[in-house]
């Protein structure tokens, strides 16, 4: 219908408020966080704290585990597997950390971006204790 004023809650004016150049809040950013952004902010934490040991380990050049590795999770994996899978963990990690918006001014977001680093973190504290060393 011509000169039918868009809803709020209509799919062309969501569209329309994620074009880029838009000056409004967030630049075009729809202010509204629904339960996926929460949990892309979970695992962003979780990916990007999974990233750090097998980044360290690869340019250290050590061997570490990966789900690569034989056996899974338990055999050691080459230095350059290590690095590989630390790229594809700050890859996965960054873009979940932009689809959880946690870059944006919601706290709870935040919170649970950090409650996804600190539940992987001593996952990995506890995984790793008792890794082969070479």
């Amino acid at each position: 219908m011509p000169g039918r004023m868009l809803s709020e809650r209509s799919l062309p004016y969501k569209i329309f408020n994620r074009c880029p150049g838009r000056h409004e809040p967030e630049a075009g950013i729809s202010p509204y966080v629904g339960r996926y952004h929460y949990l892309s902010s979970f695992f962003a934490g979780v990916f990007l704290t999974n990233f750090v040991p097998h980044f360290v380990k690869g340019v250290c050049g050590d061997a570490f585990p990966t789900p690569f590795a034989k056996p899974p999770g338990q055999g050691l994996s080459s230095p350059s597997l290590n690095i590989l899978w630390a790229l594809f963990n700050l890859v996965v990690g960054y873009v979940l950390f932009r689809a959880g918006r946690v870059y944006t001014e919601n706290d709870l977001s935040k919170l649970i971006f950090f409650a996804g680093l600190a539940l992987m973190s001593s996952y990995l504290a506890k995984r790793f204790v008792t890794k082969d060393k070479l």
